[in-house]
Order: structure tokens, then sequence, then C-alpha cells
């Protein structure tokens, strides 16, 4: 008795790498499946209001307020920054560098736990000269939590 496996192995040969070659394709730093579009707003440890607007899981504009007590003055605002920044998986860093006589930079970084909520933190400097008064300079770290 004679078996015709022969013409069946070529098709499942092809199956098997079809299956095996998909399945290796995934990127796991994509945020593919997630949708972070939205305006997310929520509060510093500052006690002050953030809001991150998404398009296209890429941050195009943050707002975040701040009051950081210096060496000799205590600086408030609010800073807003376009940008556009991929979020990447479903972590992101931003870093916003001024300088001038009024200068407040900060980092943020952020991780989302979820596509309805992000939190993380972020690094303030800032230097502000006022003449005739000496320069103040300061430094503040705080945590941010943000829903949308």
């Amino acid at each position: 008795m004679k078996h015709h496996f022969t013409s069946c192995l070529p098709v499942a040969l092809c199956l098997t790498l079809a299956v095996a070659i998909s399945g290796c394709s995934k990127d796991p730093t994509s945020s593919k499946g997630s949708n972070y579009d939205g305006t997310w707003k929520g509060t510093s440890s500052l006690g002050k209001e953030i809001s991150i607007t998404i398009t296209n899981n890429t941050i195009t504009e943050v707002s975040i307020g701040f009051k950081i007590r210096g060496d000799i003055c205590t600086v408030e605002g609010n800073r807003n920054t376009a940008l556009s920044q991929k979020i990447t998986g479903n972590r992101f860093t931003l870093t916003n560098t001024e300088s001038g006589s009024s200068a407040v930079s900060y980092t943020m970084t952020g991780a989302f736990g979820s596509n309805n909520s992000v939190s993380g933190n972020i690094e303030f400097t800032f230097a502000i000269a006022a003449f005739p008064n000496p320069t103040c300079t300061g430094s503040a770290s705080a945590t941010w939590n943000a829903t949308k």
C-alpha cells in the first residue's frame, strides 16, 4: 500500500511557516491596541492642574501648573507646551528646557495604567533673574495623575 503524503507536506510546511512568521512580527514597544487619544486632566502633588492632549497616540500639548519654593523666592505659574511626542508602549518622557530671565524647565515621565488612567513624575528647575536682586534658583519634584 502506497501513501500519498508527499503532496500534503509542502502545504503543511507553508502553513507552519506563515503562522510562525506572523507571530514574530509584533513590536513589544508598539501602542497598537491602546488608544490614548483625548484630553487627560489631573493634578500634581504640588496641588496644581495638569492637562495632556493626545492625538493619534502622540502627545501634542501639555499644560503644567507649578508652585516651587526657591532659595530666596517662590515661583508660581503654568507652562503650556506644544510638541509632538510619540507614546512608546505605554510610556513617555517629555523635556522642556527654557533659558532667559525667568526660565522654568521640567522633565515629565508618565505611564498609562489603562486607556483611562496615567501617572508619573515631574522634575522642575528654575532660575529667575530679578535685577537688582540676586538670581533665585530652585527645584522641585512632584508626582501626578490624570484621567480622561
